[in-house]
């Protein structure tokens, strides 16, 4: 008679346990962890009707999550390259010597990550450690750079940009991680990329993780759509792939 009382106290632990494993099992297939994202790819990029052309800069950049003096930084920049340097732009990509592969990689009907990851290979050059803006005032031939192979572009723009609820700045963040390294801090969803548990995401660590990260990614987003547009333009080398 004495076992009794334990005997219930066993039957109603076990069904509490039981249940609580149901539970946190039912919770996680609620959850798309960076992971699964990669592995589903089930939905669509929010920004993939964007169009590159100079009336669209200042809302395409508020897209990308560049804000206030930031987002006016790069107007200011994008409008003086392209009053400098618009014929290089144009030639530079005319006479790329990877022009197939740019091409395929740029134009609006790209099965690439979308148009604004695939140009990084071309507009950021490795210096050091550091991956870094090129500049058109020595660029000698728009090429992908080296570091490409090595990095980890789809799976940043895949964790951050598909995962169904994507946030307002993710294309700056997903950028600026593949600037500092943190492609693998993204897919794991650890602060300042945090989409896990107890995790940050947080626009104010990360501009904090490199001096001049900030001035860099400016300088990026400003070639990023100038280079964009002229290859989108009429009689750029997109013309006719939409």
């Amino acid at each position: 008679m004495e076992l009794r009382p334990w005997l219930v106290l066993s039957v109603v632990t076990s069904v509490l346990f039981a249940n609580a494993v149901l539970l946190i099992q039912e919770h996680r297939k609620g959850q798309i962890t960076p992971i699964q994202v990669l592995e589903e790819h089930t939905h669509d990029d929010p920004l993939q009707d964007i169009s590159y052309n100079a009336l669209e800069r200042s809302d395409n950049f508020t897209s990308f999550g560049i804000e206030g003096e930031m987002r006016e930084q790069a107007l200011q920049l994008a409008s003086e390259h392209w009053a400098e340097h618009q014929e290089r732009i144009q030639t530079l990509l005319s006479q790329s010597p990877d022009y197939a592969d740019l091409a395929r990689s740029i134009c609006p009907d790209s099965s690439a990550p979308r148009p604004r990851y695939a140009i990084l290979g071309y507009i950021v050059r490795q210096q050091g450690d550091e991956l870094r803006p090129v500049s058109l005032d020595t660029l000698g031939a728009f090429e992908k750079g080296q570091w490409v192979s090595t990095s980890q572009v789809r799976t940043v723009y895949e964790t951050v940009e598909l995962n169904g609820d994507p946030k307002s700045d993710a294309t700056l963040m997903g950028i600026a991680a593949i600037l500092t390294h943190n492609e693998t801090t993204v897919r794991r969803g650890k602060t300042p990329w945090g989409t896990e548990m107890l995790e940050r995401w947080d626009w104010n660590r990360v501009k904090g993780l490199r001096p001049g990260l900030q001035r860099d990614l400016v300088e990026i987003f400003a070639l990023m759509h100038l280079f964009l547009e002229a290859a989108w333009a009429e009689g750029g080398i997109c013309s006719g792939s939409e």
